[in-house]
């Protein structure tokens, strides 16, 4: 007997796939969601303990949005869809009169009545007490067809998943069964399949292969680490990030620019995103880098603007004064949550102003006391506290985040 894994919609059966799991219900997943559940009375043997992957429909929705297949994108992947099926049958219709009644009846055939239907049909294709052979009509009994075509439009991709969750709105997760290829043989009990699939390969480039993100420097890069596992928990598999740590690479702007340089003449197939300060320094850096011509899979952004740093307290030789300081002096610990960047004294930490930087002609300025901003941050986020409203307490945080998966998506 043939081994296949099981995607589902709560209870419901949606695909198959025999002998292997394919990459688009890979991608649904990461290894944080891996579930391994023993039966209660159940023995020792390998066959009855239940192993898979199980998300919740707003964090598989998230994950879609990373790809860029929205419910507009289905929307869009559908109508081609169908008119291509409109052509097809209707060039059928004209050298024979058995296409005809489909052909009349795409004509009115639409995305919203697909979504009707396939509702209908995904609840029922397995009530064994419907009668055998029994259609409301030909496009009911086209939907229903073993070959699954006009179920999954896009060839049973990522499109059609989409589709259907936005079909059934009151799905409350989503879960990939692989016991039965475990028991097959065909995966090891202990492989951790969604980890596996994302490493990356030298020659081609996967829609399981992580973004990287490239920062000024490994502060950057580990606060966006935390923040990442506390804001979007069920994304950290689908963002990975430049390893200052390893071997020690140079840091600051400026190398950034020089990193990007030799990843695309190197014509590296890995996504990238780099992100600049939105100083001074890092505008600098950031204009030398969008005059560059890269390739599409590297990105390059400024942290955004924030509400937060429009009025901002500031040191120099004239004193102090509070300005907009975005574009100037903003850099990630001006994120990390206004009771993080406060003194004992209920002040904000100052920025204090230092060299001018003649391309962009505006004075470089930084946080006075970098340092216990991001000691705060990092012990107030130790560890995950399930309670915690983490975007509610680091709102600068989570418009970074929104920022950077805007850039992910695809055009």
């Amino acid at each position: 007997m043939t081994s296949a894994c099981e995607l589902k919609f709560d209870d419901i059966s949606i695909a198959e796939q025999k002998e292997s799991v394919p990459d688009d219900f890979i991608y649904l997943f990461q290894e944080s969601d891996r579930r391994v559940v023993q039966p209660a009375g159940a023995g020792e043997e390998e066959e009855q303990v239940e192993v898979g992957y199980c998300a919740t429909r707003s964090a598989i929705l998230h994950r879609l949005d990373l790809a860029g297949y929205t419910a507009e994108r289905a929307r869009q992947s559908f109508e081609s869809w169908l008119e291509q099926e409109r052509e097809s049958y209707n060039t059928y219709a004209a050298n024979g009169s058995w296409a005809e009644p489909m052909a009349a009846e795409l004509e009115s055939f639409s995305y919203d009545e697909w979504k009707r239907r396939v509702k209908d049909v995904l609840l029922t294709r397995y009530d064994f007490s419907r009668p055998m052979d029994t259609y409301a009509d030909e496009i009911d009994r086209r939907m229903r067809h073993l070959d699954q075509d006009w179920l999954f439009f896009d060839g049973g991709g990522l499109s059609a998943i989409r589709a259907m969750l936005e079909a059934l709105p009151d799905v409350q997760e989503v879960s990939l069964d692989i016991s039965a290829l475990i028991g097959g043989g065909w995966i090891e009990p202990d492989e951790r399949v969604c980890e596996r699939r994302r490493a990356p390969d030298a020659q081609w480039r996967s829609i399981l292969q992580p973004t990287v993100i490239i920062t000024e420097g490994s502060t950057d890069i580990v606060i966006l680490k935390r923040s990442l596992e506390r804001l979007y928990p069920y994304l950290t598999d689908y963002i990975t990030f430049f390893d200052y740590e390893g071997l020690n690479p140079d840091g600051g702007a400026s190398f950034v620019v020089k990193f990007l340089k030799a990843f695309a003449a190197a014509r590296i197939n890995t996504p990238i995103l780099a992100v600049f300060d939105n100083d001074a320094a890092g505008m600098e850096a950031f204009n030398a880098a969008r005059s560059l011509s890269m390739p599409c899979h590297i990105k390059i952004t400024r942290l955004p603007d924030i509400e937060l740093a429009r009025s901002y307290p500031t040191l120099g030789p004239q004193g102090r004064h509070s300005i907009d300081i975005n574009g100037k002096a903003v850099s990630i610990e001006l994120f990390l949550g206004r009771h993080n960047i406060t003194k004992d004294d209920g002040t904000l930490i100052p920025i204090v102003w230092g060299n001018y930087v003649n391309k962009v002609q505006l004075y470089q300025g930084a946080m006075q006391d970098k340092a216990a901003a991001r000691t705060r941050f990092l012990k107030d986020t130790e560890v995950h506290d399930q309670s915690a409203d983490y975007r509610a307490r680091f709102p600068e945080l989570v418009a970074l985040w929104e920022h950077i998966f805007s850039l992910l998506e695809p055009a």
